[in-house]
């Protein structure tokens, strides 16, 4: 059995088409309410002059015209929202593989999907102890040395002439 070195070509696809879904989706969802944060500060014409059909008489609307709902934006939020979600998925998808992300229930798959991102997590780890200094910190230990009696089999201290347990000559 091999172990991956790097992710595979497909995984690596799967992780840049969710990539760009998410920022598509997240466009389309904070685009929504700077758009309607600028339609707010446009003054809105109170009446609808027409031209005039004859002799200079206007055309005067007897009230002001309803603004007509606009249903785009709820339809924008969702789909933003659902795009941001499918891409937050693909790329989970793409970083753990099938069986990481826990859609195979398989142990093996699941260890050779996340070999990977174990490697790098590791990686990672081990560069922020090589950073950190460590020598002369902590007190050197001495290296201690058991012997065992021979009649009872406890462990004795090296300098010790008779076991601690039965009293017997070490």
């Amino acid at each position: 059995m091999t172990k991956n070195k790097d992710f595979s070509p497909e995984r690596k696809a799967i992780h840049g088409i969710g990539t760009i879904v998410r920022i598509i989706g997240s466009i389309m969802f904070i685009s929504v309410f700077f758009i309607g944060f600028s339609q707010k500060n446009k003054p809105k014409k109170p009446w609808n002059y027409s031209k005039p059909k004859s002799n200079n008489q206007w055309n005067y609307p007897r009230t002001s015209p309803k603004p007509k709902p606009n249903h785009g934006f709820p339809k924008t939020i969702i789909i933003g929202f659902g795009l941001v979600f499918i891409g937050g998925v693909l790329t989970t998808l793409a970083r753990n593989g099938v069986a990481g992300s826990g859609l195979i229930l398989d142990a093996e798959q699941e260890r050779r999907d996340l070999e990977p991102v174990s490697r790098i997590i590791g990686g990672r780890i081990n560069d922020a102890f090589m950073e950190v200094n460590l020598e002369g910190k902590f007190p050197k230990t001495k290296e201690i040395i058991k012997i065992r009696c021979l009649k009872c089999e406890s462990l004795n201290d090296e300098e010790d002439n008779f076991c601690g347990k039965c009293g017997s000559k070490i």
